[in-house]
C-alpha cells in the first residue's frame, strides 16, 4: 500500500508469549526484530537472560 521504501522501516516487534525458552526461536526469524515481554519483563535476572538471547541473534550477525 505505501511501497518497498516504507515496508523496509516497519519494525516487527512480536508480542506473543516470549519466555527464555522460546526467545531465540521466535528473534532468529529475520523479519522480527525484538520481543515485547509481559510477566518475564518484571524478573530482572530472566529480562537479562532474554536480552542477552536478542543480543547475540540480532546485534551478533
Amino acid at each position: 500500500m505505501y511501497g518497498e521504501k516504507s515496508s523496509d522501516n516497519v519494525r516487527i516487534i512480536y508480542g506473543g508469549t516470549v519466555s527464555l525458552e522460546n526467545t531465540n526461536g521466535i528473534v532468529e526469524i529475520e523479519e522480527i526484530d525484538g520481543v515485547l515481554l509481559g510477566r518475564f519483563g518484571s524478573d530482572p535476572k530472566r529480562l537479562a537472560e532474554i536480552v542477552e538471547v536478542v543480543n547475540k541473534n540480532k546485534l551478533d550477525k
